[in-house]
């Protein structure tokens, strides 16, 4: 009995530590995986003065976000339409924030301030409107407490139309729709009972558990003050881990952020409530880069496993919209020359990056006809190395590998 208590003992030692380590450590080390500079959704900072926690359709063509209600942006072919708010069965008043969509599109879910508290309501589609239902309560055991009373819920990530995490003040909990009592059931905390997941700025769970990216809190001494910044961060399913994840990896991004920050290109450095594509590939966020808190977007351009990266939103079973051709010569120096085909007119980028992520230089950025295109990098003034080709479109982005040997 008493071996059984000192092990005992000893585990919870260890998940104490996990847990200081996860939500003390000042510095954390940069994730494997590499993202593209991000670039800022003009339609919405023209249009929102401020938004609060936002979520993206699985496809990546419709992103919800809270700014005085819920409200919709689409992709189109020449970029981001003009955002529109929800109807009055979603947004009752100004005060309907951080939504969340289910990955087949069908159920999106929401708070309502009631009272002083925020309460997790959703709706589902309703193919016949083509619009979104009536909205309803998620019920009593996700809102309420006898004991506490009611639960303020602040952000919450759909793995699918019937289980969902959801934050109580920034505590991590998962619950599950139970089909025969027609109610959200059996919440416990997420990922581990009694050790939960704190993620105040939002949160975005794989719908396969594998990834969860929230928020880092590091402490930054590079002004000459103390200075608490916000970080995006991912971290990994690792079952032999504690808590069955391994600790943050902060992203490029971040880091990125820092430099923009110091070198005057960048007014602020906040970034909070990730959401990103179903495949994991494209990554929206909030962050006040240039002024107010508004949407910018990251394609993910080398997975963890060090290997590029492509999405085509359109169905896979169609002709692509673009191809990127493999650029030659490659290894070349200095100038490798960049073949790339349009199947129509749209807006599209052009741009090379080192494989920490950050941008060395934009080769394409236009409107371009349909039809085949050719354009040369030319690396000179670049340190050797690898360097990845970006050709990012409306209907999706590829990614090619170049090598520059002086």
């Amino acid at each position: 009995m008493d071996h059984l208590v000192r092990v005992e003992k000893l585990i919870l030692l260890i998940l104490l530590i996990v847990v200081f380590d996860i939500h003390g450590q000042q510095k954390y080390p940069q994730a494997p995986e590499v993202w593209s500079k991000p670039e800022k959704i003009d339609a919405i900072f023209n249009w929102a003065g401020s938004v609060a926690g936002l979520t993206v359709r699985a496809d990546g063509k419709k992103i919800y976000f809270g700014g005085g209600g819920i409200v919709s942006t689409e992709l189109s072919d020449t970029g981001w339409t003009q955002p529109q708010r929800l109807g009055n069965q979603i947004n009752i008043n100004n005060f309907v924030t951080d939504p969340c969509i289910s990955p087949s599109g069908k159920r999106l879910f929401f708070t309502w301030m009631y009272g002083s508290v925020w309460q997790l309501y959703y709706s589902d589609w309703d193919e016949t409107k083509q619009d979104w239902g009536a909205a309803k309560y998620t019920g009593k055991e996700i809102n309420e407490s006898e004991i506490e009373g009611l639960y303020s819920i602040d952000g919450c990530s759909a793995l699918n139309d019937t289980t969902i995490v959801f934050l109580r003040s920034g505590t991590a909990f998962i619950s599950d729709w139970d089909r025969t009592k027609k109610s959200w059931t059996n919440v416990r905390g997420f990922p581990i009972t009694g050790l939960y997941f704190y993620a105040p700025w939002g949160i975005y769970v794989s719908p396969s558990k594998h990834k969860v990216y929230q928020t880092a809190t590091q402490k930054d001494t590079s002004i000459g003050k103390t200075y608490f910044k916000e970080d995006l961060a991912v971290m990994y399913e690792r079952p032999s881990m504690p808590l069955g994840y391994s600790l943050f990896g902060i992203l490029n991004i971040s880091y990125q952020a820092d430099t923009l920050y110091f070198n005057g290109e960048y007014q602020d450095r906040f970034q909070a409530y990730p959401a990103l594509t179903a495949d994991g590939k494209t990554l929206y966020f909030v962050a006040n880069y240039h002024g107010h808190r508004t949407v910018y977007v990251s394609h993910m351009l080398i997975d963890e496993n060090g290997i590029p990266v492509s999405v085509n939103y359109e169905s896979p079973v169609l002709p692509s919209n673009f191809i990127l051709y493999s650029p030659y010569p490659n290894p070349f120096n200095p100038s490798t020359t960049i073949e790339y085909e349009l199947n129509r007119e749209s807006k599209i980028s052009l741009v090379v990056y080192d494989t920490l992520g950050q941008q060395v230089k934009e080769l394409v950025n236009s409107i371009q006809q349909a039809g085949k295109h050719k354009t040369i990098f030319n690396a000179t003034g670049l340190p050797s190395g690898v360097y990845l080709v970006v050709l990012n479109t409306p209907f999706g982005f590829t990614v090619k590998k170049v090598t520059y040997l002086k």
